[in-house]
């Protein structure tokens, strides 16, 4: 019996195990074209950030966000998520011209936002939302897409997917990293390779609000690099002079804070899945992303297992105890019912004798 129930609390224990590790690794699921939200671990010197081959000819970029309130799927958080994720930039953009005077003429750069109903001309970056899958669909939840002439960029379209990957809806923070990427594509950015950077080429689920790194900025004034000298030919074939950047040796690599302003609201289910986040960061210190992917798939393979063995055993051991209960009443009612009887004879008897 006791060897029984130690064996039972062992299992109990494993399986609790197992789920534990399924929902950490399944906070691995990537989804997106491109934003995550960790500190990063890469080292400053490793760190690189691809540039597209276009820049702007104006540094005050006007965006119009197209807006669908009249849809079933429409969420007024999108419009503030676009508003925050602007603000993140236009911010970054003040603070690193501060700090760095050999760049201060990115202080000159700025996104402009407007809302309407309707896609009108005459503006630099277009926002908007679809319910149709982006890109082929699968795991894509953005899409930054530029015209250019010669080098120069004439407009840029970015689309949001209203749900992810797996046909769930998107939250504010999650569209507000959304945003704060494909915004970067428009502003000239590619893919860097630090999981942590806003411009990495794919999310986490449940991530918290991202920041700009100062690699990002600098990615930027890289594009923008003729605002230096305003006087200076932008030819097609020369600007951007390069194809990607690393942070330069005088400019740390990290992130900008991000003002109050610019910080959605917190979800309900955060105080579950700040921990769950927290312990996922310490394992992708150790541990590549792909492989998690691996042991999540692993890991939810046997716990399917586990809970139809569990269901099983919990059956037979059902089964088992009624035949048990059965067996043990049989018992007492067979051992009652000859001490009822004996009872009765030996009354009888006594009786017997007295009258006797």
């Amino acid at each position: 019996m006791c060897s029984y129930q130690v064996k039972r609390e062992m299992e109990n224990k494993v399986f609790g195990a197992f789920l534990i590790l399924l929902i950490v690794t399944s906070s691995a699921i990537v989804v997106g074209d491109g934003f995550r939200m960790v500190n990063a671990q890469t080292p400053q010197n490793d760190v690189t950030l691809d540039i597209q081959k276009f820049t702007w000819e104006q540094p005050t970029l006007k965006v119009i966000v197209i807006t669908e309130e009249n849809s079933s799927w429409w969420q007024p958080y999108y419009v503030d998520s676009v508003l925050r994720a602007v603000g993140i930039w236009n911010d970054a953009f003040q603070v690193f011209a501060a700090n760095h005077s050999e760049f201060e003429y990115v202080k000159g750069l700025s996104l402009v936002p407007t809302f309407s109903d309707d896609a009108h001309s005459g503006f630099d970056i277009y926002v908007s939302w679809t319910t149709e899958p982006i890109n082929g669909g699968g795991d894509n939840v953005g899409l930054s897409a530029t015209y250019s002439i010669s080098g120069i960029a004439v407009n840029s379209s970015v689309s949001l997917a209203v749900n992810n990957g797996f046909g769930i809806a998107l939250d504010e923070v999650e569209m507000q990293n959304v945003v704060l990427h494909e915004l970067g594509h428009s502003l000239g950015l590619g893919h860097c390779n630090s999981l942590g950077d806003i411009m990495y080429p794919s999310s986490l689920l449940g991530s918290p609000a991202q920041g700009i790194s100062t690699l990002d900025v600098f990615g930027v004034a890289t594009v923008c690099g003729w605002l230096a000298n305003s006087s200076e030919e932008m030819p097609s074939d020369k600007w951007p002079k390069v194809s990607s950047v690393g942070s330069p040796s005088d400019v740390a690599y990290e992130f900008f804070p991000l003002s109050s302003a610019n910080v959605p609201p917190l979800s309900v289910l955060e105080p579950i899945v700040g921990p769950v986040r927290f312990v996922f960061k310490v394992i992708l210190k150790f541990v590549p992303l792909e492989l998690l992917v691996i042991i999540a798939a692993a890991v939810a393979v046997l716990a399917v297992v586990s809970l139809v063995y569990r269901k099983r055993e919990k059956g037979t051991l059902f089964a088992h105890s009624r035949g048990c209960r059965f067996f043990f009443c049989h018992r007492f009612f067979f051992a009652q019912s000859i001490e009822y009887t004996c009872a009765g004879f030996y009354k009888s008897r006594q009786t017997d004798e007295v009258s006797g």
